[in-house]
């Protein structure tokens, strides 16, 4: 059985498409801790935290990715839905703590809104330190 020439190059680019596409497709759980003036952002079983990671650049996307944030030591991890991680780049950072949920203040007054906030990280493989007190 011989393979002819095209088929051959059909295979080859097939291959090349999908090792390319793959290579775009790197994700990253983000990781790292919410800080305030140096010190751990924690909270108690009454408030809720809520903070959003938002692509940079794609204001209109609507695409956000929620972090899971330690109520005790203000570590926080960032997954997509399915589990995986997010895409690294920039992305701005908006958060609130909503104390007693759910109709309590925000602790930060709207600072850190997707509107207001000014806060953006480069998400990668290093652990993220994140300073509202800054």
């Amino acid at each position: 059985m011989t393979l002819s020439l095209r088929t051959c190059w059909t295979v080859f680019l097939g291959l090349g498409l999908l090792f390319a596409a793959g290579g775009c497709s790197k994700k990253v759980v983000a990781r790292g801790q919410l800080l305030d003036k140096g010190k751990a952002v924690t909270f108690g079983v009454k408030d809720r935290m809520f903070m959003n990671f938002h692509p940079d650049g794609e204001p209109e996307s609507g695409k956000k990715y929620l972090a899971k944030v330690n109520a005790e030591t203000g570590e926080f991890e960032i997954r997509d839905a399915d589990g995986s991680g997010i895409p690294p780049g920039k992305y701005k950072v908006t958060a609130m703590l909503q104390s007693p949920y759910p109709m309590g203040q925000d602790r930060w007054k709207d600072k850190y809104s997707f509107r207001n906030s000014k806060l953006v990280v480069d998400v990668g493989d290093t652990p993220l330190e994140i300073d509202l007190g800054k």
